[in-house]
């Protein structure tokens, strides 16, 4: 799978960092902190990028007292903002350098806590709803006086996975009206806790950060319905709306069912569309809609985008729980084997001349 292209996005202006209304008025000669925001670019309109990161929040210490007490911060397209009040420099001479930690949107979603040893936890829920999904960043380094005087720039990194699916038809007898998919038996949630270095770089977060809550079952799911349906052709490879934001994870495919008992589910992932077929040439519905699906590995990490082609004509099933029988191919195509017989050997008992 092909990493995402990242695009870095700089605040236009650097303003200062606030979180309080407190003016201290016996600070006037120190050194105020003051950051800028730099975001990797996705494409989808709920994602995170220079000019809808909106609300998130930013800390920083310095040894085990909070300069920037965890606070709300704002990108308001012209550069980072946040409030009234300031905050400033420790006066050690850079002897222990100050740990910025930054995360958004500010979701109550998202859960967001920050502990003592400056360590970052979140537990992230994705929501059922694919079109009210909330993007999750995370930004982190560290200066002093010395090297941040002039502005600390906070390199925010996607830290959950982006999901798009697109349909083909290799059948050209066959023509497929499409009306939503989804994604199958997988973690809906996770924890998210930070133990890397710091940062000045826009690079993909491990996934050894995320810890999955082990939730995994044929019940877990996100769906997506269209607005409208998709007619797909032979000539045809479209893209269904309803991109994803997931918790990233590693979730076995399907290969058949988990009992022989009739309801039991199918015992791993896959993607299911909800389709029917009609005969290309006479518009004759073949199949009533429903669902089908087509077993896959889930193998997601932070800040990717995976992009999954399924071809309707071929490699189906038809999502039932009937146990007891293998999954039902959604087209039952006749299949034509030619079998040759060998050579036969004919001695000609004949001397020719």
């Amino acid at each position: 799978m092909k990493k995402n292209s990242f695009l870095l996005i700089a605040a236009a202006a650097m303003l200062t960092v606030s979180c309080s209304n407190d003016v201290v008025n016996n600070e006037l000669n120190r050194d105020v902190i003051s950051v800028r925001a730099t975001l990797s670019k996705m494409s989808k309109g709920v994602l995170v990028d220079g000019s809808n990161l909106g609300q998130f929040s930013l800390y920083a210490s310095h040894g085990d007292s909070a300069v920037i007490p965890q606070c709300s911060a704002r990108v308001d397209g012209q550069g980072l903002t946040s409030g009234y009040g300031y905050h400033y420099w420790p006066q050690d001479n850079g002897a222990v350098p100050v740990k910025f930690f930054a995360w958004g949107p500010n979701d109550s979603k998202n859960g967001g806590q920050v502990n003592a040893t400056d360590n970052v936890t979140f537990t992230v829920q994705p929501n059922d709803d694919v079109d009210t999904q909330v993007d999750f960043v995370f930004a982190n380094t560290q200066k002093d006086l010395n090297s941040g005087k002039n502005g600390v720039n906070l390199y925010f990194r996607h830290a959950l996975s982006q999901i798009v699916v697109k349909v083909r038809n290799s059948q050209p007898n066959y023509k497929f009206n499409v009306r939503g998919w989804k994604m199958v038996y997988l973690d809906k949630n996770g924890k998210f806790t930070y133990t890397g270095s710091s940062t000045d770089e826009i690079v993909t977060l491990n996934k050894s950060y995320w810890s999955e809550n082990t939730d995994a079952a044929v019940g877990n799911y996100y769906s997506k319905t269209l607005g409208s349906t998709e007619l797909v052709t032979s000539a045809d490879t479209i893209q269904l709306a309803g991109n994803m934001l997931l918790v990233p994870q590693d979730v076995n495919k399907a290969t058949g069912y988990t009992s022989p008992v009739a309801g039991s589910p199918l015992n791993g992932s896959y993607i299911a569309i909800l389709m029917n077929i009609v005969e290309a040439s006479t518009d004759n519905e073949l199949k009533p809609e429903q669902w089908c699906c087509w077993p896959v590995d889930f193998a997601w990490n932070p800040g990717y985008k995976y992009i999954y082609t399924v071809d309707l004509g071929g490699g189906g099933y038809i999502e039932t729980t009937t146990g007891g029988t293998d999954p039902q191919p959604v087209i039952d195509m006749i299949s034509i084997i030619p079998v040759l017989p060998d050579w036969i050997e004919y001695p000609i008992d004949v001397v020719l001349p």
